[in-house]
């Protein structure tokens, strides 16, 4: 199977590390007889927790962007983990986490076997960021969830997170229109005080972001979460 890899690696034009290569594109059952016990030496253990020098992200990161389903990226992670790769070790660029690219791809299932292996659900990217936020922000409300059912197993507070511009997660849920995260962070405690701004930017059909947006009926569904968490407040 190695050597099989290997080949395939070199046809794609060596784009990337061997195992990126493998995370991204190997089937799960193939990938995991890479590391078998015959393979304890095999050069691919070598970038199992560094972040691929091209795409910058470890391989348990790489597992959160496969295509073929959570289940699949669920299977290898596990492998990975098995093998000695750290849940914690960060990219080589904004310090995303295994976690972070969990939240922001909708992978809940991921993100609780990281969570389950000790991530650390505090960990902040760009120095503010955390995965509770990023899952806000995505509209990921099972991902949202797991963070707070988590910290609140564990007596941490990141329900109100802030990014670098003061936004907790309630508040670009409530921004982007994304109901249900706004009613998981509400059930979970969040002060919806600070959610809900007189203005605020909004992303219209188009794709376009309106900045001094104030909801009005004309945006029926950021108007009446508006409303709802108003009132809430």
């Amino acid at each position: 199977h190695e050597d099989t890899l290997f080949v395939e690696w070199e046809a794609q034009g060596n784009c990337g590390t061997p195992l990126t290569f493998a995370v991204n594109f190997l089937p799960a059952d193939v990938f995991s007889d890479i590391f078998r016990a015959r393979c304890r030496n095999s050069i691919l253990r070598q970038w199992l927790d560094l972040p691929d020098p091209k795409d910058t992200i470890t391989p348990l990161m790489a597992v959160a962007l496969r295509q073929d389903g959570h289940a699949v990226a669920v299977k290898i992670a596990k492998v990975l983990l098995d093998s000695g790769a750290r849940v914690d070790t960060p990219d080589s660029g904004p310090g995303a986490t295994p976690l972070t690219m969990a939240a922001q791809s909708g992978n809940a299932e991921l993100l609780e076997l990281f969570i389950r292996h000790g991530a650390n659900i505090e960990h902040t990217m760009n120095g503010t960021t955390q995965a509770v936020w990023i899952a806000s922000q995505n509209g990921h409300a099972s991902c949202v969830a797991a963070l707070v059912n988590a910290a609140a197993e564990q007596q941490k507070n990141i329900v109100d997170a802030t990014n670098r511009e003061g936004k907790t997660p309630c508040s670009i849920a409530l921004q982007m229109g994304h109901a249900a995260v706004v009613g998981v962070l509400v059930k979970a405690g969040a002060d919806v005080r600070r959610a809900s701004p007189t203005y605020y930017s909004e992303i219209d059909e188009e794709g376009t972001r309106k900045y001094n947006f104030d909801p009005s009926p004309s945006f029926p569904v950021h108007y009446s979460i508006d409303k709802a968490v108003r009132s809430y407040a």
